[in-house]
């Protein structure tokens, strides 16, 4: 399971220069705004977040990694600058850490069927 955040790649292209594109597309034909394309030889995937440019040594990836590669910053940096650019916020914790915080345990319940245990009175 994934627990990375995954930001919007189209917002992060367009500050860049890139086109605006719609949602919800796989892998489609993309100018890529990185070094003056007449003709697109970059890929976005709009589905899974993804840019590839096919010519060069283009930024690439997801939006997080495009940042970091762009504006030459650590993992933690290009987070906080991609959600400024994007306009986007944490969505709160995956469903895999919802529920999480009774019963004793980090998988939701208690390790003992129900019923708490401890060391002492064995």
């Amino acid at each position: 399971m994934n627990d990375f955040p995954v930001y919007r790649v189209i917002p992060v292209l367009v500050y860049y220069g890139g086109d605006e594109v719609s949602d919800g597309y796989g892998w489609k034909a993309y100018a890529c705004p990185f070094h003056g394309d007449r003709s697109a030889s970059a890929s976005v995937n709009t589905q899974d977040q993804l840019f590839n440019c096919h010519a060069g040594d283009c930024p690439k990836g997801n939006a997080v990694q495009i940042v970091m590669k762009q504006e030459g910053l650590t993992y933690g940096d290009a987070v906080i600058r991609t959600k400024q650019i994007s306009g986007q916020v944490d969505q709160g914790p995956s469903p895999s850490q919802r529920g999480r915080g009774s019963g004793g345990s980090r998988f939701g319940g208690s390790r003992s069927g129900g019923r708490r245990w401890s060391r002492a009175g064995r």
